[in-house]
C-alpha cells in the first residue's frame, strides 16, 4: 500500500504538472532509447508499459535519435524509435493516463526510467511487485548513478522518507526476489561505459558486446 508521503507527493505532482505544461514532458526516456531498442529487439516485443511517462509528449513529438555506431535517425516518435506497435501510457501525476492497467492486463515489456529516485524507501517494495506483474518478457529500469547526487532530483523530497544514500546495490537489493521477466537496469552517469548493464536474473547474455 502506498505511504501518507507517497501519496502526498502524487498530490504536489499532479499540482505542479497542471501548472508548468512544458515540464515533464516525458523526455527523460529518450536517454535511454538505445539500450530499450536494443531489448525490444532482442526479445522481439511489441507492447508496452510506459511507467511514470511524464506527458507523454515523447509519443507525439518526433525527433533524431543519436546512435551508438555514430549518426543519429531521421525524426521519429519514441513508440517508433522503440520499434512498438502499441505502448500504455501511466504516469500517477498526469491527468487522464493516471489509471493503471486493469487487472490482468500484461505487456512484453515495461519500461521505467528516472522514477524509483523519487519514490519513497517504504514504497519501493509494492512498486516493485507492481511493476513485476505486468511484463511477460522484460522490464527496463533507467536511473540516473545514485554516486552522482548533483544529477538527482530525489533532493527534492525530505530525506526522512527518500534516502541520500541510496547506492546501485541498495538498488539491486530491493529487487533482488523480482519473479517472472528478465529485468535490467541501467545507471547513468559521466562515465558510463557502453554496455553498463546491470542485470538481476537469467535473461542476461554476458558475452552480449553491443547494445
Amino acid at each position: 500500500m502506498p505511504s501518507e508521503y507517497y501519496l502526498q507527493s502524487v498530490e504536489l505532482g499532479r499540482q505542479f504538472q497542471k501548472n508548468n505544461p512544458e515540464i515533464w514532458r516525458g523526455s527523460d526516456c529518450k536517454n535511454y532509447h538505445n539500450q530499450i531498442r536494443h531489448l525490444m529487439d532482442k526479445y522481439n516485443a511489441k507492447t508496452v508499459l510506459d511507467y511514470g511517462c511524464g506527458k507523454g509528449r515523447q509519443y507525439t513529438d518526433e525527433v533524431s535519435y543519436g546512435l551508438d555506431e555514430g549518426g543519429a535517425t531521421e525524426p521519429m516518435n519514441f513508440k517508433t524509435r522503440i520499434n512498438a506497435d502499441s505502448v500504455f501510457l501511466y504516469d500517477p501525476c498526469v491527468e487522464g493516463i493516471d489509471q493503471l492497467p486493469s487487472e490482468g492486463t500484461k505487456f512484453d515489456a515495461v519500461i521505467c526510467t528516472q522514477v524509483l529516485g523519487s519514490i519513497p524507501d517504504a514504497d519501493i517494495e509494492w512498486l516493485k511487485n507492481l511493476l513485476m506483474n505486468y511484463p511477460t518478457k522484460f522490464c527496463f529500469i533507467g536511473l540516473f548513478d545514485p554516486s552522482e547526487p548533483v544529477k538527482s532530483k530525489k533532493r527534492m523530497y525530505d530525506s526522512k522518507y527518500v534516502s541520500y544514500d541510496r547506492t546501485i546495490e541498495w538498488y539491486k537489493e530491493q529487487f533482488k526476489d523480482w519473479q517472472g521477466s528478465d529485468l535490467y537496469w541501467w545507471f547513468r552517469n559521466s562515465n558510463t561505459p557502453g554496455n553498463n548493464w546491470y542485470p538481476l536474473n537469467k535473461g542476461y547474455v554476458k558475452d552480449e558486446n553491443r547494445i
